[in-house]
């Protein structure tokens, strides 16, 4: 899976790199250096959550979970992912 990642991560690289060589103007540019490292945070986002799922006994469910505080700060970032396994743990076990 991580090699599909990136893979998918060089296209996106070079087709930005080639669509930046072409020259256009000032502003034009700098918006478009402001999409790609927006595209770029995205992709390395979505890297992790799939790193997340294919790493839990839960899969997908825990990601859900995962994601379902966005309010939570990177310092709590490990317990939050140990006590959302937990709780979509015993989610999947209430509906056994």
């Amino acid at each position: 899976m991580e090699e599909h990642i990136n893979i998918i991560s060089d296209i996106v690289d070079e087709k930005l790199k080639a669509f930046l060589a072409e020259p256009k103007n000032s502003l034009l540019h700098d918006m478009e250096r402001i999409v790609e490292k927006i595209i770029k945070a995205l992709v390395v986002h979505r890297q992790k959550l799939i790193r997340l799922a294919d790493e839990s006994e839960l899969c997908w469910r825990f990601v859900s979970k995962y994601e379902s505080n966005p309010l939570a700060s990177d310092s709590e970032d490990e317990k939050r992912m140990y006590s959302t396994e937990a709780l979509a743990n015993k989610k999947l076990k209430a509906e056994r």
